[in-house]
């Protein structure tokens, strides 16, 4: 049988290229289970053989490179997103344009609620509402002004489109006109005291008469003191009916008429302080000499565990008791 030198050649170099695989595996092995010491970083010093890679859009025209439209470089999707975005927006700049302009949206008048005393075109007038776009205006700051006003309590203001503005208020109503006679003047207050810039109904029932004698100056806007002062004058003449008509003096304070059966007398009253013990010992003392037929000719309750009245002089007992 023959061998053929080529198979023998072919055998001997598979078997050598085996072993030094073999080696060079055994190598590496032994060398990573020795921990290496490292030493400096190097850096790397490219060469001049070393090419740098080229990027595709640094290649020269001759090179094959292409030049592509500026519209092939959008990104159209991301556009797309944002043109919902965009549209709103121009829509709102042009609404606020639009509403900025048109005369439609600016305040020419507006309608007031609630007033009787004060007139409704200053009302207005101090609103600062006349000729303002109804998008830029303050309702609260517009209440706020028309409350400066002294006979006005509280104020509201509403707006409404295209330019409709409603002006609510509570205005103090006079209750008290109150004379000054060493100064000579009528002021008309409210149930708080509040002396008010107009003027109330002299024929109503309900209109209560003081007048002063003491050295008071009154003003508009300004609170009679003691404010409770008011409040000692209504509440005399609702415990009281068919008083309407009271006095101050600065030594003897409230006073005011009684009238029964034809006969007048007065009435002292002094302050508040017991004004409903001093009211039971009023209506008592009344009860007790008109049923005597006996009419006096003042009462005194300014101390009520202590009143006193005095007889006509034209009676046997006249004085006082």
């Amino acid at each position: 049988m023959r061998i053929s030198l080529v198979d023998r050649e072919q055998n001997k170099r598979t078997r050598r290229k085996a072993r030094s695989r073999r080696g060079r595996r055994r190598s590496r092995t032994f060398h990573s289970a020795i921990p290496q010491v490292q030493g400096p970083a190097r850096s790397r010093v490219r060469t001049g053989k070393e090419r740098r890679p080229r990027a595709k859009d640094d290649r020269p025209p001759g090179e094959g490179a292409v030049r592509r439209p500026l519209w092939q470089g959008i990104r159209w999707r991301s556009v797309l997103r944002r043109l919902p975005a965009v549209a709103i927006l121009l829509a709102l700049l042009g609404l606020i344009a639009y509403t900025s302009v048109d005369a439609r949206f600016f305040v020419y008048e507006a309608r007031v609620v609630g007033s009787h005393y004060v007139p409704a075109e200053r009302i207005y007038a101090l609103a600062g509402v006349h000729e303002q776009n109804i998008f830029w205006l303050q309702p609260r700051k517009a209440a706020e002004r028309i409350e400066q006003l002294p006979g006005i309590r509280s104020a509201r203001v509403r707006c409404s489109l295209p330019a409709r503005v409603s002006i609510t208020v509570d205005e103090r109503r006079p209750v008290i006109m109150w004379r000054t006679e060493r100064h000579g003047g009528d002021w008309w207050l409210d149930e708080e005291g509040l002396v008010l810039p107009y003027h109330g109904d002299t024929e109503s029932e309900e209109t209560i008469f003081v007048v002063d004698t003491s050295d008071r100056q009154l003003q508009e806007g300004a609170t009679i003191q003691p404010r409770e002062l008011v409040q000692w004058v209504r509440q005399l003449a609702v415990a009281l009916p068919g008083s309407r008509i009271f006095f101050y003096q600065a030594d003897r304070g409230l006073s005011f008429t009684r009238e029964v059966a034809g006969h007048k007398w007065q009435v002292y009253v002094g302050d508040g302080d017991g004004l409903v013990h001093k009211i039971q010992v009023v209506r008592a003392l009344t009860d007790y000499l008109v049923a005597r037929n006996s009419y006096p000719a003042y009462m005194d309750v300014r101390w009520p565990d202590l009143p006193v009245y005095g007889l006509p002089a034209t009676a046997d007992a006249g004085g006082g008791q």
